[in-house]
């Protein structure tokens, strides 16, 4: 297969139950569906242990983003972040599925899992998520009794209108 990346040769290699293609040129890995995000659920420690283990081979040559390809079906890669917010820029092929990651990504996806995992601001995020929860209940609780009463009235002013003796 060739290396969306640098138009080099990829390669089988055996990565815990996974049979991943590593370009030997630009060090690009090429993900089939679901292989990269079973990878990152294991661990962040694992994504950093795969990217150091390959080094691209000098100064290569890349092909553009707009030109590459999947080298499973031949489709056009798309680019996305991996988080809305994070710096990490990877290419898909909505296709099959699959995921290229090229050098020093997989490092970035960990810097940035390692960074939103931590306990505090977790901790924190969950506080101000339950405070936002908790104004929400309050206010649907103040709107359902300012219904209930504008039903109530409505209803008391409806039966008022067309009661025998309001139109007499």
């Amino acid at each position: 297969m060739k290396c969306p990346g640098c138009s080099g040769r990829l390669h089988a290699v055996r990565v815990q139950d996974m049979s991943l293609d590593v370009c030997g040129r630009c060090a690009g890995i090429w993900f089939d569906e679901s292989e990269l995000g079973r990878l990152i659920r294991a661990s962040a420690l694992n994504l950093e242990t795969l990217d150091r283990k390959f080094e691209p081979t000098g100064e290569v040559e890349k092909v553009p983003e707009a030109d590459r390809e999947c080298p499973k079906c031949g489709g056009g890669l798309e680019t996305y972040k991996y988080l809305y917010d994070s710096p990490v820029i990877l290419d898909s092929c909505h296709n099959c599925g699959g995921i290229f990651v090229e050098d020093g990504e997989l490092s970035a996806i960990a810097a940035v899992r390692t960074e939103n995992d931590d306990p505090a601001e977790s901790k924190a995020a969950a506080i101000i998520l339950a405070g936002h929860l908790e104004q929400m209940v309050r206010q649907d609780k103040s709107r359902a009794v300012f219904l209930s009463r504008v039903a109530f009235y409505n209803r008391a002013r409806g039966a008022a209108q067309f009661s025998p003796e309001a139109t007499s």
